[in-house]
């Protein structure tokens, strides 16, 4: 009997203890990932090395390194209120961006009507519905199953582990026409993938099949500190890097030669092709020329379509201090600027550079 490829399930669970399997559960810690997810890829090389023999033939390989890594595509979703204005925190935010940011359950007005996240790796933090900030765990376990000979109770699946993950990168996407999503990298340490009888028929995928985000109507702005302070983008696309700087470290304590994931202080930057307006030509050029501060933010926060905003399924994005740079593009029906953008501490400051807003 093969195996059908077609199912999938990724499950996330923060670890109390950096490397050890937190036992994600089924129905509790699923992850909404779509198809197109690379998932979790063993990463497992030999070495490169032809020895020596005396009858010519090629002598057996050995294994070098196993790093393993996965990439997961997820859709930006909201989940509504838990009631009393309380807003949900979806499991993109609870599981992946927790583990390397701070999420304040008590922003806005506070109680949880609000929540916030600004890129933190070094020290990931969560502050309470009710202000009490603690530290946050860092490191997360990844299971995928995939493939199935039987039913999703009883059959046969290959389970796939990561533990003491970490997130390497996040990206944003912000495409007219299509879901808000985020490419999530990650890097792990490994373990060995086995068949599993694991019973995956309570799953539950988040309450994410009704409301995706898509950022139609929700445009892009810059405000200049000069001549229309806010200067709405008109961009096909959008999308932002959060690079956290992920690496697997060597060390001879583990068999598998990897001791820990190593980071570094997020470097956040992006990419966006506004239309190019006539009377906006010297605000762009002299934006580039001097590297002006510019402020990013979204004209109007994405709600998923036929829902209400601010009830729980708003999401937004903001960069106090944006740097632009690039050339005008000629490829298109109309001129647009294609633009790389560097999100900056504002004026030197400790300010974040970027925060995720959700109510």
């Amino acid at each position: 009997m093969c195996m059908s490829s077609r199912t999938r399930l990724f499950l996330a669970k923060l670890e109390p203890t950096e490397g050890t399997d937190a036992n994600p559960v089924v129905g509790t810690d699923d992850l909404f990932c779509l198809q197109s997810s690379a998932g979790i890829v063993e990463g497992v090389t030999t070495v490169q090395v032809d020895p020596a023999s005396p009858n010519g033939w090629e002598l057996p390989q050995a294994v070098s390194t196993r790093k393993p890594t996965a990439t997961l595509s997820i859709p930006f979703y909201g989940l509504g209120e838990a009631g009393g204005g309380v807003v949900n925190a979806p499991a993109w935010l609870r599981v992946l961006l927790q583990s390397c940011g701070h999420v304040n359950y008590n922003a806005g007005a506070g109680g949880g009507v609000a929540i916030t996240w600004n890129p933190d790796n070094i020290y990931p933090l969560t502050t309470a519905a009710n202000g009490t900030p603690t530290a946050a765990l860092p490191t997360f376990t990844l299971y995928e199953f995939s493939g199935r000979d039987g039913s999703n109770a009883t059959g046969t699946k290959v389970i796939k582990k990561m533990l003491g993950c970490r997130v390497s990168s996040i990206t944003i996407n912000m495409t007219v026409g299509q879901w808000t999503t985020m490419d999530v990298a990650v890097s792990g340490l490994w373990v060995q993938s086995d068949n599993s009888t694991t019973d995956i028929s309570g799953a539950d995928l988040d309450g994410a099949a009704s409301d995706f985000l898509r950022p139609n109507g929700a445009a892009s702005v810059l405000t200049f500190p000069s001549g229309p302070t806010a200067v709405t983008l008109k961009t096909q696309s959008t999308q932002w890097t959060i690079d956290f700087g992920g690496e697997h470290i060597e060390g001879d304590d583990l068999s598998s030669g990897v001791s820990c994931i190593g980071t570094d202080a997020p470097r956040i930057t992006g990419t966006a092709n506004p239309i190019l307006a006539a009377s906006q030509i010297d605000l762009w050029e002299n934006a580039k020329a001097a590297q002006t501060q510019l402020v990013y933010s979204l004209g109007t926060a994405m709600t998923p379509q036929g829902r209400s905003a601010n009830a729980g399924y708003t999401v937004d994005f903001d960069a106090p201090a944006v740097q632009v740079s690039g050339e005008i593009d000629r490829s298109q029906k109309v001129m647009r600027q294609a633009v790389q953008l560097r999100a900056v501490s504002p004026n030197g400051t400790t300010t974040n550079p970027f925060t995720l807003t959700l109510t």
